[in-house]
């Protein structure tokens, strides 16, 4: 038979086993948004430096010699990412805005590449280059061309 002492030693050792585990997830997962807010301030830090130095335009090549399915991609990838968009004719007008961030970007597209302006963007009023909402933004968009 087992005694009285041995089912609460037995429950209190579960108990502290138990505990351990939480304490594991909970360390891991500060662990790990400590390692993506580290992430985003370097993406951020080069922002500033980019519109500081007045580097806004960002150019990426396509696949594509269709103005049209480009345009449509982009129009799709915009509002499919949440961008209020105010032209769908080029350039391509879009912005915008979360947590003090005012992200906009003008879009033209020439010579099999997408021109993304993204002069007028701001952080707590603080000129920079949105470069993981553009980043986003051109991955939607290679998905939505193809």
């Amino acid at each position: 038979m087992i005694c009285i002492k041995e089912l609460a030693k037995n429950n209190t050792t579960l108990k502290i086993k138990a505990m351990k585990k939480v304490r594991l997830a909970i360390f891991a997962a500060a662990a790990a948004i400590a390692g993506l807010t580290a992430c985003t301030t370097t993406t951020t830090r080069t922002g500033y430096d980019m519109a500081q130095n007045g580097q806004t335009q960002l150019t990426y090549p396509t696949t594509s010699s269709d103005a049209a399915a480009v345009k449509a991609a982009m129009v799709s990838a915009l509002r499919a990412r949440g961008w209020n968009v105010t032209s769908t004719e080029y350039p391509i007008t879009a912005s915008i805005s979360n947590r003090g961030q005012n992200a906009k970007v003008s879009i033209t597209y020439e010579n099999n590449a997408v021109k993304i302006e993204t002069k007028g963007s701001t952080i707590d009023n603080t000129p920079y280059v949105p470069l993981r909402y553009v980043d986003f933004l051109v991955k939607t968009f290679n998905k939505t061309l193809k």
